[in-house]
């Protein structure tokens, strides 16, 4: 019988069974009214409240809509409909009960405002009428967006501003923290964005947002963090790393996102302070500052040795197996020249690269042998080809390095750390 109910059958049922549990006949609700179909469903509790709202209330939409007190659904009996029965996408966030309940009701009188809600509750969170943003507030897909209200909300009303440059300055300076900090905005930004300055210039208006300048900041932002507070602490750890002083790795236990902190600094710091000083970039007129640097060095084809030589090879590896890829996402975020990294990418896929193509073949193969690809018997064959590898070190490597040099060939070839450290030990024996 309840199976074959017409639409109109099943409303008067859940009108009877509603006003018996209002006037306290019964203690809850049979819903057998209900078919299982969670929007057929929905639209018999909506009408349900519409009758509760207009027949009993004499409200208006407009003051359903404007409503903040959830006491009015218990009075009314109708808050375990609505828990029960309205699809609400929003209910982990705490969205306004009411709006959502007016919206759903008068689609063409009514939407939903997201915004207004998210600057109520953060205006609670402000006055520590909250102590902190409900669970899971930011979790859903609209979590950015919710920050974005709040953000630009504390700009406007809390911190203030002149210029969009002036803001750019304040977010790229590492007490902006403090900053944050006091617009209760510290510990949720990261879940969204790598830097400050990422966060100001993703949620400000299209209007105000500069490109350039937002790179610029960028990396000021994180050559400051180099010298200061846990910055400075990731790179003393890198270096003990790196030198073999401490076997902890700082990027040990880092996820698979980009975003991590260390990630970044570290990465920052192998590029701006140890790359512009290695031998195998001697000739090279790079302004480390530039993002088309960045591809040339990423594009290199002794970049893997480079990589392990800074023991970072895995953390590029990490966010994405084209290095160009990589090194874009941990500096630059979504912001890139698309025609410069696109050209890039492609040099980066292609396996003919003409500098690379340039070299004799030995010292292809013994540049493989360092990366540990083949053994040091596999590369070099003759004493010829000794010749073309020792040459290479000569002129790329040794005149730049702290622990050789190369004034006394001969003394170096007797060198036993010298000889294990490139992987000659067995060459030198047999030829």
């Amino acid at each position: 019988m309840e199976g074959n109910c017409s639409y109109k059958d099943r409303l008067i049922g859940f009108i009877a069974d509603y006003e018996e549990v209002l006037l306290g006949k019964k203690g809850k609700y049979s819903f057998w009214y209900c078919t299982g179909n969670a929007e057929y469903d929905e639209k018999l509790a909506l009408d349900v409240m519409r009758y509760a709202f207009e027949k009993l209330l004499k409200w208006t939409p407009e003051m359903i809509n404007e409503c903040k007190d959830i006491a009015v659904l218990e009075k009314m009996k109708l808050y375990y409909i609505y828990k029960q029965k309205i699809i609400h996408p929003y209910r982990k966030t705490q969205f306004s009960i009411f709006n959502l309940i007016a919206a759903k009701m008068y689609p063409d009188k009514i939407t939903l405002d997201g915004k207004s809600n998210t600057i109520s509750i953060y205006k609670k969170v402000l006055s520590g009428e909250y102590v902190k943003f409900p669970k899971n507030f930011f979790s859903t897909t609209e979590g950015i967006l919710k920050f974005g209200y709040c953000l630009r909300y504390a700009l406007t009303e809390i911190i203030g501003f002149t210029s969009a440059k002036e803001l750019y300055d304040m977010f790229s300076e590492p007490s902006i923290k403090t900053v944050l900090e006091k617009i209760k905005l510290l510990n949720v930004y990261s879940l969204f964005f790598e830097t400050p300055v990422d966060m100001l210039h993703y949620c400000i208006p299209k209007a105000l947002r500069d490109d350039d300048y937002y790179i610029i900041c960028k990396q000021k932002y994180l050559k400051k963090r180099l010298s200061c507070g846990t910055g400075l602490r990731y790179v003393r750890q890198y270096h003990r790393y790196l030198y073999c002083q401490d076997s902890y790795n700082p990027l040990t236990g880092l996820g698979e996102e980009y975003r991590e902190e260390p990630s970044r600094i570290i990465f920052y710091y192998v590029l701006t302070e140890l790359l512009p000083a290695d031998p195998a970039l001697k000739y090279e007129e790079y302004d480390y500052q530039d993002r088309n640097t960045l591809y040339c060095i990423m594009t290199r084809y002794d970049i893997d040795y480079l990589l392990d030589k800074y023991r970072i090879r895995d953390l590029v590896r990490r966010v994405s197996d084209n290095y160009v890829d990589a090194a874009d996402m941990l500096l630059y975020g979504d912001t890139r020249d698309e025609t410069c990294y696109k050209y890039a990418s492609r040099k980066f896929a292609s396996a003919n690269r003409a500098e690379y193509k340039e070299l004799p073949m030995s010292v292809r193969r013994y540049l493989a042998v360092l990366k540990g690809r083949i053994s040091i018997e596999m590369a070099i064959h003759n004493r010829e080809q000794l010749v073309e590898c020792l040459d290479y070190l000569w002129d790329y490597v040794l005149p730049f390095s702290d622990t050789y040099s190369a004034d006394d060939i001969s003394s170096l070839l007797t060198d036993k750390d010298f000889l294990t450290e490139y992987k000659l030990n067995d060459v030198i024996a047999y030829l």
